[in-house]
């Protein structure tokens, strides 16, 4: 199947199981254990504190690095337009506020607005 979330609910079998009825410690996929997968990549990738590196920070880091540059994060992580979620949880918790890049965007903007 091509099609789906890209980590699967299996059976003891190793067929597709829909994640609903996956309920059974062993037929899914945990959180833990993905984020158990990303720092043993990261640790054998020689990356610099790998112990702290988890799944959701490689999303909420690309939010940051597209906000750096002066992007919309929302534009690349299926999120919704103008998100007030990726600005309160991603942007802002980041950073100090003068660090935030969401302010360098909306700083640009605000600029190219004048």
């Amino acid at each position: 199947m091509s099609e789906g979330a890209f980590f699967r609910a299996l059976t003891s079998r190793g067929t597709l199981q829909n994640r609903s009825v996956a309920t059974e410690r062993g037929n899914y996929v945990t959180g833990d254990a993905i984020n158990d997968w990303v720092r043993g990549r990261a640790h054998r990738a020689g990356a610099k504190n790998w112990q702290q590196i988890t799944a959701h920070g490689l999303r909420r880091g690309g939010a940051q690095a597209i906000a750096a540059v002066g992007g919309d994060p929302t534009k690349q992580g299926r999120w919704k337009p103008g998100s007030a979620v990726v600005k309160r949880e991603y942007l802002d918790r980041a950073q100090s506020r003068a660090e935030n890049p969401w302010l360098r965007v909306q700083a640009k903007r605000r600029e190219e607005r004048a």
